[in-house]
Order: structure tokens, then sequence, then C-alpha cells
């Protein structure tokens, strides 16, 4: 399955530099080597369930269009229970 979708509540957002900081902490704590963060971004939402919970909650902390982009992408992709 494609995951480029999920970037699209990214791109609508108005809470990117929150998130962008989320993904330089994410990167610190996995101790990954410095790279573009639209790329670590798009890592840890395809392969970090949990990471994907703190970008929706975010997301849903921003703009109207952001929060219907998210609960459209939130239907396919699915994130964990809890944290």
């Amino acid at each position: 399955m494609p995951k480029l979708p999920l970037l699209l509540p990214f791109l609508l957002t108005d809470q990117k530099e929150m998130i962008l900081q989320d993904v330089r902490r994410w990167q610190e704590l996995r101790g990954m080597v410095a790279s573009s963060a639209i790329t670590c971004l798009l890592y840890f939402l395809c392969e970090v369930l949990e990471f994907r919970n703190v970008y929706f909650y975010r997301i849903h902390g921003g703009n109207l269009a952001a929060r219907v982009a998210k609960r459209a992408v939130g239907l396919i992709y699915r994130t964990r229970e809890s944290l």
C-alpha cells in the first residue's frame, strides 16, 4: 500500500514546525543519522505506529483542512490503539 498519502495532512497543516520537532526528537532517540526531515517523517509514518499516533494528534490540533485530510487518511492507515 502506498504511503505517500500519509504526507497530505502534513502539507495542509499549520503545525508543520511542531511535527518537524517531533521528527528531530525521534531521530535523536533512535540514533538515526541526519537525513532529510521529510524522509525521516515518511519513514516514521510508515514504520513506527507510535509515531503515527503522535503525528495524527499534532494534525488534530491544527487547521480544518489538515484535520479533514487526517480523517480520510486515518480510515486507511491504522495507528496504535493506545500509547
